[in-house]
């Protein structure tokens, strides 16, 4: 059977085909159609997105602790306030009249318990320490004509105060008055006597047995180099638990007082000169300056004059005290008696009263009504009644500034 041979089929050959690149647009446009992306792309932007926003918030918070760690590190003295953001939302202090000078202060100063301490006039005593700061100082001879010195700190305490000396029957009384804690030195006989039993409202702090209320200065000689401070005082009395708390003693105070006689200058008699007392009134300041045996009266620590709102001469009975060596004297402090009162440059005639001896001191007018001081610190100088018309006092006289 003959064999059929078929021809072999080729395939077409492929025609390459080349392919023409686009030629891109000289100006680009914006599409109107929202570009859409794969799921791929959108996770890597959601990425970035989210890395952006992290490193953002650990900045912030890094530059807020880092201002709030300076902040609280910066010393308060270099901060400052403007005065205009607080004028309108600062609240004010509550504060009452001090009950010994009518001042302003806080309640918890008016409530504290008034401390009175015996000071030497002798000049080898001069300056004395913290006569300035006392609310009332009462100004009686001792003896032989000396005289001394019963300051009562109440609103102030003072840093220091001296020199210190012993106690007299009328301290005791005056300083009873006022219910105080009382700082002497010993003290005469009959004093110590009354002290010794427990004596009218007083808390007795007497150096003799209570030591570590007191320091010596060895700068000056004995009996002059005894004081005390506040801070060794009153922790002194709080290591003892003893009361501290003021009984409200009081004076009375006004703002205006009523029209008195001028006077600019009053001369108080002690005798012998070394003791004897003058009040200039200073209309610009409002206050008297006080000398005594002819010089003016200065404050040991700072060297300023004495400065006084309120002067009382306080007439009472004062008599020698029968055959006493050192011619020590006895005051009458329970009763009543006149007084003369120079305040804001004019004086006052009244009278002061004690029924008891641990009844306040008063002052009344003629009429049995209070006498208002001026707020401020009241100096009251004891002399007997009969030196009364020795007095000396000055209507319109200009100041000399004793040296």
């Amino acid at each position: 059977m003959p064999i059929e041979i078929k021809p072999k089929t080729r395939k077409a050959p492929i025609k390459k085909r080349t392919i023409k690149k686009p030629i891109a647009p000289a100006i680009s446009f914006v599409p109107t159609q929202p570009i859409t992306m794969s799921k791929k792309s959108h996770s890597s932007y959601n990425y970035w997105i989210w890395l952006a926003w992290t490193g953002a918030i650990m900045v912030i918070t890094l530059t807020v602790s880092t201002s709030a760690v300076l902040f609280c590190t910066k010393p308060i003295s270099k901060i400052t306030f403007n005065p205009q953001q607080t004028k309108n939302t600062t609240i004010p202090s509550l504060t009452i009249a001090a009950p010994l000078t009518g001042q302003q202060v806080t309640p918890d100063v008016a409530t504290r318990r008034p401390w009175a301490v015996v000071i030497g006039n002798l000049p080898a005593a001069r300056p004395q320490t913290g006569l300035n700061q006392a609310d009332v100082v009462i100004e009686a001879p001792a003896e032989a004509g000396i005289t001394r010195y019963l300051a009562i700190y109440q609103s102030q305490l003072p840093e220091k105060i001296g020199g210190i000396r012993s106690a007299r029957p009328y301290f005791n009384d005056w300083a009873s008055a006022f219910g105080a804690l009382y700082s002497h030195s010993g003290g005469s006989a009959e004093a110590l006597t009354q002290l010794k039993g427990g004596y009218g409202n007083l808390q007795d702090v007497n150096e003799f047995s209570n030591q570590y209320a007191y320091e010596r200065d060895n700068s000056k000689k004995a009996p002059h180099n005894l004081f005390t401070t506040a801070e060794r005082f009153w922790n002194y009395i709080t290591g003892k638990n003893w009361h501290s708390a003021n009984i409200h003693p009081y004076l009375v105070f006004a703002s205006n007082l009523p029209t008195g006689t001028p006077v600019t200058t009053i001369t108080i008699p002690y005798d012998p000169a070394e003791y004897k007392v003058r009040y200039d009134w200073r209309s610009n300041e409002k206050i008297y300056l006080r000398a005594v045996g002819g010089n003016t009266q200065l404050e040991a620590g700072t060297k300023e004059p004495l400065k006084i709102k309120n002067v009382i001469v306080m007439l009472t009975d004062i008599t020698p005290m029968p055959k006493d060596p050192d011619l020590k004297v006895n005051i009458t402090t329970i009763g009543s008696g006149k007084i003369l009162l120079f305040s804001n440059g004019q004086q006052y005639q009244g009278y002061w009263s004690k029924p008891t001896i641990t009844s306040q001191l008063s002052f009344t007018d003629a009429k049995g009504n209070p006498l208002p001081l001026l707020p401020g610190n009241t100096w009251i100088s004891v002399l007997d009644s009969s030196m009364e018309k020795l007095i000396q006092t000055k209507p319109n006289y200009t100041l000399e500034i004793i040296p």
